[in-house]
């Protein structure tokens, strides 16, 4: 709304220039005009008003300051720096990276709480578990700290291998993706 009551006055007041300045299609000439008949803009005269003008003289500016021969330096423009994400860099944690860091295992012993069964993984592992928690029916969800480079299928193989080795964990699977049939 702001916005056209704005445009409306500027368009308004160009009207009304272009109307004072009208003359009816008719250019005036002769004393009542303030020009003569063979008035030229260069002759100091306004083609419009009939007012003096100052004559137009071309600038000439070579860069020099006035009495010195050597052009003065202009400074560049300093580039503004682009403005930094608020947020910082992207997070890299795909399920398919980390699904090789996540093991299922059903402890033996049935009541063994979650720290315990924490250290029986990283004692056998020698990597740190980030995450466990309860799932279904006894099991228990592991996933161990990332590594650099990324774990493979086959790092996660090796994983089990030593899990089952330890004797405390009567299943030991690899955690997979979910697929909807």
């Amino acid at each position: 709304m702001k916005r056209s009551v704005s445009a409306l006055a500027v368009v308004v007041s160009l009207a009304a220039m272009g109307a004072g300045c009208s003359t009816g299609g008719q250019v005036p000439d002769g004393p009542a005009s303030g020009l003569e008949p063979d008035a030229d803009v260069d002759a100091g005269h306004s083609e419009m008003t009939g007012d003096p003008v100052a004559p137009i003289e071309p600038i000439a500016d070579d860069g020099t300051p006035d009495g010195t021969d050597k052009p003065t330096p202009r400074p560049l423009p300093t580039p503004r720096p682009l403005p930094s994400s608020p947020l910082g860099p992207p997070r890299v944690d795909p399920i398919q990276v980390t699904i090789f860091n996540r093991y299922l295992v059903k402890p033996k012993d049935q009541a063994l709480p979650d720290g315990e069964i924490k250290r029986l993984v990283e004692e056998a592992t020698g990597a740190k578990v980030t995450t466990i928690r309860r799932t279904a029916v006894g099991y228990w969800l592991v996933q161990l700290e990332p590594t650099t480079p990324p774990r493979t299928a086959e790092d996660q193989q090796k994983i089990i291998g030593l899990l089952q080795a330890g004797g405390a964990f009567a299943v030991v699977e690899r955690d997979q993706i979910m697929q909807i049939k």
